[in-house]
């Protein structure tokens, strides 16, 4: 069990895991909301270790949505876009250009 109480919310996520696994390619999506302070990250953190120790090859995507009326509803997957890229969404445009290069 996960040190905050979070393992029904781990074993769903795990599942996506599974799926991988079992399908040899493919792609899950694991959506992780809830107020600040509730444990996001550690949960995603937990399930990226948990992947880890069972040899699932898995490249990790991450983008944070901003908090209602600080950003756009497409904050999250500009995020996922940039990482991708290799550059942050708040890079400047020169390096936003060359990352897209």
């Amino acid at each position: 069990m996960t040190s905050d109480g979070r393992e029904s919310e781990l074993t769903t996520a795990v599942q996506a895991l599974t799926a991988l696994e079992h399908a040899g390619c493919g792609l899950q999506l694991v959506t992780i909301v809830g107020d600040a302070g509730l444990g996001k990250s550690r949960l995603a953190r937990e399930l990226e270790q948990r992947a880890q120790r069972h040899g699932v090859a898995v490249r990790w995507s991450r983008g944070r949505a901003l908090s209602f009326g600080e950003g756009n509803g497409f904050h999250a997957l500009a995020e996922v876009f940039a990482g991708a890229a290799g550059f942050r969404v708040s890079d400047p445009p020169e390096r936003r250009r060359d990352g897209l290069e």
